[in-house]
Formats: structure tokens, C-alpha cells, sequence
């Protein structure tokens, strides 16, 4: 166990600035070696869109070779200036990242972004 803490923290990249977050207890475990693993538990439920829920238990995501997060988009803004890759994983669910792995019923076609569509599809659009 590396840290333990009461989850509490604001948030200081570009989405929410200044926004206070409650994890609930959160607890820091290192797995292996000083260069292993380490993973955060905590109470509450929170997208990590602020790399500073991160900081808070000690970790630099700035010093790390790889960094797992488990959210949409929203993420983006602050962590994509912090690496050289990010690679979005499109998992089945609630809210995939795209709309055509939905069945869907009643819908007129072609519907963007369900469907491929040409540019004159959209003559108002500049």
C-alpha cells in the first residue's frame, strides 16, 4: 500500500477547473516492483477526466509509460497533451463510442453518424 486518503480533490485541467471531487476513501496499492503496477480503489464512483485524481494518491501521469483510464471523451482534454498516444478502445455497452454497433428500429436512413454520407448531404454546412 502506497497511499491512503480521504478521495478529495479539485480539479486543475481544462474540464471543470476548480471543481471538487469526493472519491470517498481511496487507497493507492503498488503491485510488484517500484516499476509494476499501481492501482487506485476508492469509495465513489468518478470518471477520471482530471489527471489530478491521479496526483492525489502520488502518482505523476506525466512520468508514467502507460496509463489506463476507464471513460468516454471527456478525458481528452487533459491527459492528450500528457501523451505521445492514445488509443480508444470501442467496448460493447451502454455507451459505445460508436453509434453503428446499435440495432436500431424506426430510424430514417442515412443518418449520420450511423451511416456513411457524402458532403452535399449537408448544403447549409460550411
Amino acid at each position: 500500500m502506497k497511499a491512503i486518503t480521504d478521495g478529495e480533490y479539485r480539479n486543475t485541467g481544462p474540464m471543470g477547473t476548480g471543481t471538487s471531487n469526493d472519491l470517498g476513501r481511496a487507497v493507492r496499492f503498488q503491485c510488484g516492483p517500484d516499476d509494476g503496477v499501481d492501482v487506485v480503489l476508492c469509495e465513489n464512483r468518478l470518471q477520471p477526466l482530471d489527471a489530478e485524481i491521479w496526483r492525489h494518491v502520488g502518482i505523476q501521469p506525466e512520468r508514467l509509460g502507460v496509463l489506463v483510464v476507464k471513460s468516454a471523451n471527456h478525458y481528452r482534454a487533459d491527459y492528450e497533451p500528457l501523451a505521445s498516444h492514445v488509443v480508444p478502445i470501442d467496448s460493447p455497452g451502454l455507451a459505445a463510442m460508436n453509434p453503428g454497433h446499435y440495432e436500431y428500429e424506426r430510424i430514417r436512413r442515412p443518418q449520420f453518424p450511423i451511416d456513411e454520407m457524402s458532403d452535399d448531404a449537408y448544403p447549409d454546412w460550411e
